[in-house]
């Protein structure tokens, strides 16, 4: 396996104007040529013109920094000491070959900082030990050369691990002393909303309601059979008295019972009722599926929310990890005066940030815990570890189908076609009010005690009786009217619902073709700024650039992450949302 070179930064100032020459090794692809690659370069300091060959000796006081960026053709060789230039040189700015071995022991004193990003190609060896050169060498005794060797830390390796699984190690403590949350699928979720949510009690209730309704119309066809108990007391002689003629008998007496009353014809209204009746309540049957419709798709919503504020917290949680070891080496380095405080100060704000989406996220999980909670008909938080779904497939590639499977699907529609129906059965009902109706009353009973002799002590009777309205005040005309004008906006309602579902399904055809069309943009976005971060803090360790760029690019790569969670999700959700409007939601 490759092993790394150390890049070398000459700790020396220079006799003429410029401060440093930075040597390193670029092996990064795509960053230089690959005949770059394969050898050491060397950048001039601003104002430099010259790029001759420096012959330089050991200094006293060296630097050592590991190649940052290092690559499959990293050499095999013993790491390359700081130069200074000899005295000998016509500027004092020379260097010689690189790739001339230390001639140096490892010392007991050891300063080891991983590099900071480096590629998947790094070698996974263990850090370099500080060195001090040999007594024979010409560096001489008692200088000492600081090695910061990069310890593999790429995606992959177990040191990169290892740190970021320190960094996080607080979130991991509190959730092994909290107790694991029960398992949760999308379908369990479904059934406990169905069986507790009180808008569903409430629909059936009102089914319940509708169909007694149709009880309560069918008992005309019914007799009617009363009892009476009547026992009167009048002065001596009295008869009768004031009033119809069926209360002003005033008789000593006691008598009892019964009375019965039988509709014969009412020319159809009490049918015509009684089809309304039924029609409300098919209505009400489609209006409680409307109402499951409802449940099943805020229970959608708020289960794909919680799942989505989870990988957030993930995603915040790595973020933090990263942003805080990338703070502790950008720390570690301006105490070694490689970089300065401003640096410092940048990366501090960095983790400042992240710790702050950390925040919004946890409030957001709770919030998206409770309103799951709602959904499922309950006044507690949904504490569940929730099942992640598979993505459904795409939409179709127009919504026409989809219009027309709507307009015979959605039950708002059955509802509102029942409701117009029932209305005109009630217009052609109260049209009813001005025909003949019939009916018919019988009478019997017993009359134990009368104070008058001719009058027998059984009694019974039987009596047919047509009722044909003349004039009542226009009050049957105008209840018609009402009823014929309440019919015709049923209709109205019908046909602004059907355009409505129209609208809706095209809208929700149209947002779930974008959040799928965002999920392959989504993660090339992530891909790009990944490759982006790579590549700033490359440069940025180089001193190619400043710690603005690194942050920005940082800050890319969280925002991209998000992105791709919220487009996964987010068309999960509008996936449902089209099933919804289609009203193929079960």
């Amino acid at each position: 396996m490759p092993t790394s070179n150390p890049t070398v930064f000459p700790r020396c100032d220079w006799t003429r104007g410029d401060s440093r020459v930075l040597l390193f090794r670029a092996q990064r692809p795509g960053l230089f040529s690959p005949a770059q690659a394969t050898r050491w370069h060397r950048l001039q300091p601003v104002g430099s013109s010259e790029a001759r060959r420096a012959c330089c000796e050991p200094s006293s006081e060296t630097t050592v920094i590991p190649s940052l960026l290092p690559g499959p053709e990293a050499p095999k060789t013993a790491p390359t000491r700081a130069l200074t230039p000899r005295p000998d040189s016509a500027r004092g700015v020379r260097a010689f070959e690189t790739t001339a071995r230390a001639c140096c022991e490892q010392s007991s004193e050891t300063t080891v900082i991983p590099s900071l990003l480096p590629g998947p190609e790094a070698p996974k060896t263990a850090p370099t030990r500080a060195l001090t050169p040999r007594p024979d060498s010409a560096l001489g005794a008692g200088t000492r050369a600081t090695v910061i060797s990069p310890p593999a830390f790429h995606r992959d390796s177990p040191l990169r691990t290892a740190l970021l699984l320190a960094a996080a190690l607080p979130f991991l403590c509190a959730a092994q002393t909290a107790p694991t949350p029960p398992r949760l699928t999308l379908q369990e979720a479904e059934g406990i909303a169905l069986r507790n949510h009180p808008q569903i009690q409430a629909a059936q209730n009102e089914i319940n309601y509708a169909n007694q309704q149709i009880v309560a119309g069918r008992a005309a066809y019914y007799p009617t059979i009363t009892g009476d108990l009547t026992a009167t007391q009048a002065n001596h002689l009295a008869q009768i008295g004031a009033g119809d003629l069926s209360s002003s008998r005033l008789y000593d007496r006691v008598g009892q019972g019964i009375v019965v009353n039988q509709l014969i014809t009412d020319s159809g209204r009490t049918s015509n009722l009684v089809s309304s009746s039924r029609l409300q309540a098919q209505a009400a049957t489609q209006n409680s599926q409307v109402t499951r419709f409802d449940v099943l798709i805020e229970v959608n919503r708020a289960y794909f929310d919680v799942l989505h504020a989870q990988a957030v917290i993930k995603v915040a949680q790595q973020t933090v990890a990263a942003r805080q070891l990338l703070s502790d080496q950008v720390a570690e380095l301006a105490k070694n005066q490689l970089r300065s405080q401003l640096d410092v100060s940048f990366a501090d704000v960095n983790v400042s940030e992240a710790k702050l989406l950390l925040l919004r996220a946890q409030s957001a999980i709770q919030q998206a815990q409770a309103e799951l909670g709602r959904a499922m008909g309950s006044d507690q938080p949904a504490n569940y570890q929730l099942a992640d779904e598979p993505l459904p497939p795409g939409p179709a590639a127009t919504p026409d189908e989809l219009v027309a499977q709507a307009l015979g699907n959605r039950p708002e529609l059955a509802a509102l076609r029942f409701t117009r129906d029932a209305a005109y059965k009630f217009a052609d009902a109260e049209k009813d009010l001005s025909k003949p109706t019939v009916s018919a009353e019988a009478v019997a009973g017993l009359l134990p005690f009368i104070n008058a002799t001719s009058v027998p002590i059984e009694y019974e009777g039987i009596a047919a009786n047509l009722s044909i309205p003349v004039f009542n005040g226009h009050l049957f005309s105008a209840r018609r009217e009402a009823a014929t004008q309440r019919a015709m906006e049923s209709d109205q309602r019908l046909r602004a619902e059907q355009q409505q579902v129209a609208r809706d399904v095209r809208v929700a055809w149209a947002n779930a073709n974008d959040a799928f069309q965002r999920l392959d943009v989504t993660a090339q976005f992530v891909r790009q700024a990944a490759l982006g971060v790579d590549l700033a803090q490359g440069r940025y360790n180089l001193g190619l650039s400043s710690i603005i760029e690194l942050t920005q690019s940082q800050l890319n790569l969280t925002q991209a992450e998000i992105e791709n969670l919220s487009a996964k999700y987010d068309y999960q959700t509008q996936y449902a949302a089209l099933q919804y409007s289609v009203g193929l939601l079960r």
